[in-house]
């Protein structure tokens, strides 16, 4: 498991659930790597 040192948690949080309504934790986002719109 890499750590990304640039890595923003909580503002990641911010921009996923402000843009698809998802939040961390919630298992689709946590499938799609935060990233539901790169798969």
């Amino acid at each position: 498991e890499d750590e990304l040192p640039e890595f923003d948690a909580e503002k990641v949080a911010r921009a996923v659930e402000g843009r698809t309504g998802w939040f961390v934790g919630d298992p689709r986002v946590e499938l799609r790597g935060l990233c539901p719109d790169c798969q």
